[in-house]
Formats: C-alpha cells, structure tokens, sequence
C-alpha cells in the first residue's frame, strides 16, 4: 500500500524536469520517481493523495552543519585572551 502519492507536479527526474510527474512514498521512503501520471494501481492504492499541480516537488533539503549563527557573534569578544 503505498502511503502517500503526489502527482501532477514538476518532477526531477534522470531525463531533467518532468511535467507532470509522480513521487510515491511507502513506510517514510521514496520507492518511486516518475514522468506522466502514476500507474492507476498506486492511485487506488494510496492512503493520501497530494496534487501538485503548479507546484514543483522537491526533497527536504536539510543544513546539518553551519556556521551561520557564529556570525553573529564576530567582533563580540575582540581582544578577549
């Protein structure tokens, strides 16, 4: 059973942009990426459908390592030993 479906979006895929196109998510992890419209089967199949259209679908894009907060905080300490 696949968990949720979004389709109609803007995709990324191997070939470049994709319009429309599909992700399908099961158990947290994208299992399918593809242009055109997802096989009817996953769509019966999906506990929630999220239509994209217009809307451009892309990964969570996580920064797990910066300095931006040090930022700041520059010439706060100057001439401290």
């Amino acid at each position: 059973m696949t968990d949720l479906l979004i389709q109609n979006g803007r995709v990324l895929v191997d070939s470049g942009w994709s319009e429309p196109g599909y992700l399908c998510i099961q158990q947290g992890k994208i299992v399918a990426v593809g242009s055109g419209l997802a096989p009817e089967s996953w769509v019966q199949q999906a506990a929630q459908i999220i239509d994209a259209d217009g809307m451009a679908v892309l990964p969570g894009l996580t920064n797990a390592h910066t300095h931006l907060s040090q930022t700041f905080m520059r010439g706060l300490s100057g001439g401290r030993p």
